[in-house]
């Protein structure tokens, strides 16, 4: 028995919006680390600076779990070597809308030189949201398809008390 389609697209909800939360607030964590020491920080600075990054993680990764949305309502079975295979299919998805996002304005731009695919640290963000938003919607929907069998298996053994 699979996991129900609503709960799936909740997991993936639930995933993206604990990764940006947690991403958010690591990127801002080391943008405070990466100051120098005579630079004095406060903790409403802090505050602020986790709040920023939040939003802007959210935001930045909006396409990236419209785009997973179709694959998130296919996908019913992550057992085995599956689990690993959407594992990089899902790692992929940000990195992979970054550089298209380059490309489509590298190439619409009026003055296009070539194709300029941006910092680095940009795609190892990406790289870092897109990773552990899917791992934990994997996670969480593999704990939840134990228990959706169980169910299934209970609904099956009562069906057959009843003789029509």
């Amino acid at each position: 028995m699979t996991v129900s389609w609503w709960r799936r697209l909740l997991f993936s909800l639930a995933s993206w919006m604990t990764a940006a939360i947690l991403s958010g607030a690591l990127f801002a964590f080391a943008e405070e680390m990466g100051l120098h020491s005579s630079q004095g920080v406060t903790l409403s600075q802090i505050g602020a600076g986790i709040a920023f990054f939040v939003v802007m993680v959210f935001l930045a990764s909006l396409p990236g779990w419209l785009l997973a949305i179709p694959i998130v309502l296919a996908v019913r079975n992550i057992a085995g070597w599956r689990f690993w295979m959407y594992f990089a299919l899902g790692t992929g998805i940000g990195p992979l809308w970054i550089l298209g996002m380059g490309l489509y304005f590298s190439l619409v731009s009026p003055h296009h030189t070539g194709f300029a695919p941006g910092p680095i640290d940009l795609y190892y963000k990406a790289l870092a949201v897109s990773s552990l938003t899917t791992l934990i919607y994997l996670l969480l929907l593999r704990r939840a398809q134990p228990a959706a069998a169980n169910r299934s298996d209970a609904a099956e053994d009562e069906s057959q008390n009843f003789h029509f």
